[in-house]
């Protein structure tokens, strides 16, 4: 910053500076200027220094189109919109040229370029470094100045000579332009017009030759323009109007108050107020109406307000200044950054320790301060000077009927008229102590007051009668005079009096809380610490805002002309419409539409709480009232808007940290969980007090307020299309004319597809089913352990038969045998005897039978095979045909249950074989298969009669009968078959569910194939 500054000066008569960058233009006609009519103390002045992110000793400062604020220095890049200031990134990652920057231009089309102390330049569109290519071969010497020719290409002045970067290459001065090489100081292009400043001479580049020449024009470069199109120098401690002939060359194309370097020291605003940097130190302004009409004047002769104190300013080094397009002027110093705004709240001071302080306007119009401590009342807007403070004094002044003034002195109550004073006593109540009036009001017929310490008085009749006489209530805290003669009166506790014809009459009861202020000018209204209500009929309804806080402790109301109500109150000043208010007063449900002027207008600190009505409005229609720190004028009539709307930008986009590069569709994958996405609303003069709505489409059907937050995050997004829509509208009101809208896709991640949710459905049902195979487990385990006892305990009962019961039965029938044997054959005795031995074998067989049972049932199911094994060894050693057993299949485990039932079954049909097929061979299979158990017992003896095989059983015997119901009970089937007459079959099946214990079945698969298998056996 130095180096450069000490560059110019020494080779130059006067600072050099780009003209471009020096020029005012004309205002755009939606735009509003700050009030020549306003003290430079009256702007809204605000303050950045280091510790609140403002880079310091700034090189340039301009704005571009969007209405970013670009600052440059020595270390870097920085933007700011209002709020925050932020070093420029690349969203793209690329990385500018340099840090130390010496001069930047903000270009019509919204392009900013940026150049260097090292040398070359930047270019920044649309938010994004563009690649340029071999602009990173420019020469190393200090830019200038810079400035985008119609052509595309951008001329740069330097140390060494003016270059130029066209097609994508350098050119320099010296390559046949007509210019010499040397340090070029000023660069202008004036629409087509292209001007060089080289060592104290101008040069017009003639676009036919393509070469520049030199002009006799004189070497000033110190230009700015005012609002009405002359164009002035700086020249030493003068201001110049150059002659109409002299400018009609130098006309910008762009408006340059948007651009500011480091030596721009003098400044029109668009309202014609002349603004000055180190003159001598800080800022100085001089208002247009003190600006003199000649052509030539001396700034420091001119009254000027100055901010030029040490605590006004971050620094009193001042660098450099522009206007906004708002019409905010910002100033950068070497520590910090200023911006003055305009405000609609003009301040003035009142007197230390005044207080209680309220306006009152007299019949002409005037306003008067009246206040504690405060000897007489103060007429403001004269200009007079304040009256002196004391102790235990007080004045009040009120506008009385018959067009007079009524105010107090020390010792009296003066009516006062244009012509004439008429003086009333101070009331006396017996005391020796000093009367001092402190509430103040007048009918049409006397003058009510509240004096300390005698209480409330009226005066009529040449006399003053105490309040009391007219029954007033005790709890009075204040009253107002109604324009037909009426007085009304509050007490605390909210219940409004009316004293009308010499009677006092009691109205209705405001809920209101503790009851502070009454106002008749035209509804009977009541405010207190709970709200605000007005008398309707025979009853106060209460009014309603949207802040519930808005009309609690009401101090005043100033009606204007058109009916609009300004309400003065703990928020501030608000104003409620004539339309708006007459809505909520006809229907209180309605809430009352408010404006607020508050802190940010100017409202001088915060609403005090008088006995009288704190506001008045003047002769001129201005609202005049009194805060905490001081008197506050506003003109209803001269209300400044922002009518620019403000622009919102996408910033950046993240996908879980990552920073995406923006474009018309972004494309996240199937990785991202959480989305955020920054974005900026540029409105500068109050960016605090936007209101600024996003939505993501696809996601919220309702916009979400951001508040002062400027970005928004979403987390766990749904797979699918999104577009994200962000507008803003500044403090007064006026949207952005369009959105700014990003889209993005989320492609679904693999626990978000289909397939996720089928092989979650499959591993519920496969949990399902594992919890069902261990239930049954346990069921079963349990049914085991029961089975189990019940198989000892039949053990027991067929040992117990067989070892007793059974062999002593055996014995008899032996004994029986013997003693027949003993009896002649003939005998009918013997015959008898026979008979009943039969019957004894059939028991014993019968016996037999039963123990078998008990103790085949105690043959553990894995047995299967021994149990048929050894049985069919038996009955082939008993009745001489041979057995076989055939096994196929995988053996598996059978379940308890199946196993006896199919013991059994295989039991009977070996015995049947053996006593009646009369056959050589019998044989027995055991078939394992996946989707059923079969049991089959062929033989090759006679057949099966084709009676028996129809019926399923012969006449007389159970046999078949018991098999076929141990079937039933397992779920299975029994078929008999004699094929050709020959042999016997007798084939027994169960599903494999019923045959297997749990967890030895086949899978679905095994099963699948082997139905497939069966099927393929049947086709062939």
């Amino acid at each position: 910053m130095k180096n450069i500054r000490s560059i110019l000066r020494g080779r130059c008569r006067t600072l050099c500076l780009p003209a471009f960058i020096l020029i005012q233009v004309l205002i755009t006609a939606n735009a509003w200027a700050l009030d020549p009519l306003v003290n430079l103390q009256d702007y809204r002045h605000d303050t950045w220094r280091k510790k609140d992110g403002a880079p310091g000793n700034l090189s340039s400062m301009v704005q571009t189109r969007d209405g970013w604020l670009w600052l440059g220095n020595s270390n870097g890049l920085y933007r700011f919109d209002g709020l925050t200031f932020e070093r420029f990134v690349s969203p793209a990652g690329r990385r500018l040229r340099g840090l130390r920057i010496s001069t930047m231009y903000a270009a019509e089309n919204g392009d900013l370029y940026v150049a260097y102390y090292e040398g070359g330049f930047d270019l920044i569109r649309n938010g994004e470094l563009q690649v340029l290519p071999n602009a990173d071969k420019a020469p190393p010497e200090i830019v200038f100045a810079l400035a985008p020719d119609i052509d595309n290409s951008v001329w740069v002045a330097t140390t060494k000579g003016l270059m130029r970067y066209a097609d994508n290459g350098w050119q320099r001065s010296a390559d046949g332009w007509g210019l010499p090489a040397k340090m070029t100081e000023v660069i202008v292009l004036d629409n087509a017009e292209l001007w060089a400043l080289v060592t104290g001479t101008w040069y017009r580049f003639d676009r036919t030759s393509k070469r520049f020449r030199a002009t006799d024009r004189p070497a000033e470069t110190d230009f700015f323009y005012a609002p009405n199109g002359d164009l002035w120098q700086v020249a030493g401690d003068d201001v110049v109007r150059l002659p109409k002939a002299q400018r009609g060359v130098l006309r910008p194309g762009f408006a340059a108050h948007s651009n500011a370097n480091a030596s721009g020291k003098a400044m029109f605003d668009r309202d014609g107020n002349l603004w000055l940097l180190a003159s001598p130190n800080g800022i100085a302004r001089i208002r247009k109406q003190d600006i003199p009409s000649s052509d030539k004047f001396t700034p420091s002769k001119l009254p000027a307000q100055r901010l030029d104190q040490a605590w006004q300013l971050s620094s009193l080094t001042t660098d450099s200044m522009l206007e906004d397009r708002e019409g905010n002027i910002w100033v950068a110093t070497s520590t910090g950054l200023e911006k003055f705004s305009h405000q609609n709240i003009r301040t003035m001071p009142l007197p230390a320790d005044a207080s209680l302080a309220v306006p009152v306007a007299d019949w002409a119009g005037d306003i008067w301060i009246s206040a504690g401590n405060m000897e007489r009342p103060w007429n403001v807007s004269a200009g007079a000077r304040p009256p002196p403070i004391v102790n235990m004094a007080h004045s009040v002044a009120v506008r009385g009927h018959g067009g007079a003034f009524v105010t107090n002195t020390p010792t009296a109550i003066e009516r006062r008229y244009a012509d004439h004073t008429e003086v009333l006593p101070m009331p006396s109540c017996g005391t020796s102590s000093k009367v001092s009036a402190n509430i103040l009001v007048e009918d049409k017929t006397s003058t009510w007051v509240t004096a300390m310490p005698c209480g409330t008085y009226r005066y009529v009749d040449g006399k003053w009668h105490n309040a009391s006489e007219y029954e007033m209530p005790p709890t009075t805290r204040n009253y107002a005079a109604a324009a037909d003669g009426a007085v009304w009166f509050i007490t605390q506790q909210g219940t409004a009096w009316r004293f009308q014809n010499e009677r006092m009459q009691q109205l209705a009861t405001a809920d209101v809380g503790a009851a502070r202020f009454i106002d008749v000018q035209k509804d009977v209204l009541v405010s207190g610490s709970s709200g605000t209500a007005v008398l309707k009929g025979s009853r106060f309804e209460r009014l309603r805002a949207q802040d519930p806080d808005a009309l609690r402790y009401l101090a005043g109301i100033m009606i204007t002309a058109n009916g609009d109500r300004w309400l003065h109150g703990l928020a501030g000043l608000m104003l409620a419409k004539s339309a708006d208010w007459e809505a909520s007063v006809r229907d209180p449900q309605i809430p009352l539409r408010l404006e607020t002027f508050g802190a940010r207008d100017g409202y001088p600190g915060d609403a005090t709480l008088s006995l009288a009505a704190n506001g008045a409005i003047d002769s001129k229609g201005k609202l005049w009232f009194v805060g905490t720190e001081g008197i506050g004028v506003l003109d209803p009539n001269q209300l400044y808007r922002n009518t620019v709307a403000p622009v919102v930008q996408i910033t950046s986009f993240k996908a879980d940290g990552r920073p995406l590069q923006l474009g018309n569709q972004l494309h996240l994958g199937d990785a991202a969980s959480k989305v955020e996405i920054h974005f900026a609303a540029l409105s500068l003069t109050a960016p605090e007090q936007m209101k600024i709505l996003y939505r993501l489409e696809g996601n919220e059907s309702e916009w979400q307020d951001a508040g002062r937050m400027r970005q928004a995050s979403y987390t766990n997004l749904a797979p699918g299309s999104y577009r994200f829509h962000v507008k803003a509208a500044n403090a007064d009101g006026v949207w952005s004319e369009q959105d700014a809208v990003v889209r993005f896709d989320l492609a679904p991640r693999f626990t978000q597809t289909i397939w996720f949710y089928l092989l979650c459905a499959a591993g519920v049902l496969a949990l399902g089913y594992l919890l069902y195979v261990l239930r049954m487990r346990q069921v079963v385990g349990r049914l085991n352990a029961l089975l189990g006892a019940r198989l000892m305990e039949r053990e027991r009962i067929a040992r117990a038969l067989h070892d007793s019961w059974l062999q002593e039965v055996h014995g008899l029938v032996l004994n029986f045998s013997n003693v027949s044997n003993t009896l002649p054959a003939e005998s009918t005795s013997r015959q008898r005897m026979e008979e009943l031995l039969l019957r004894a074998d059939g028991v014993l067989i019968n016996g037999r039978s039963a123990v078998m049972g008990l103790r085949a049932a105690a043959v553990r199911s894995s047995d299967m095979e021994r149990a048929f094994d050894s049985l069919g060894e038996r009955l082939q050693h008993e009745h001489g045909p041979l057995f076989s057993l055939r096994l196929r299949g995988a053996v598996r485990l059978l379940d308890n249950t199946a196993w006896e039932e199919i013991y059994f079954i295989g039991y009977e049909a070996l015995q049947n074989a053996y006593r009646h097929a009369q056959a050589q061979r019998v044989t027995m299979t055991l078939d394992y298969g996946v989707e059923k158990f079969t049991l089959m017992v062929r033989d090759d003896g006679g057949g099966m009669p084709p009676q028996v095989l129809h019926d399923g059983a012969l006449e007389g015997h159970f046999g078949l009968v018991g098999m076929r119901e141990r079937a039933e009970i397992v779920g299975g089937i029994i078929e008999l078959r004699s094929p050709n007459a020959r042999g016997t079959e007798v084939c027994f099946s169960i599903p494999s569910e019923q045959a297997y214990a749990v967890g030895t079945q086949a899978g679905w698969l095994a099963r699948l194939r082997a139905s497939l298998r069966g099927l393929l056996r049947r086709g062939r």
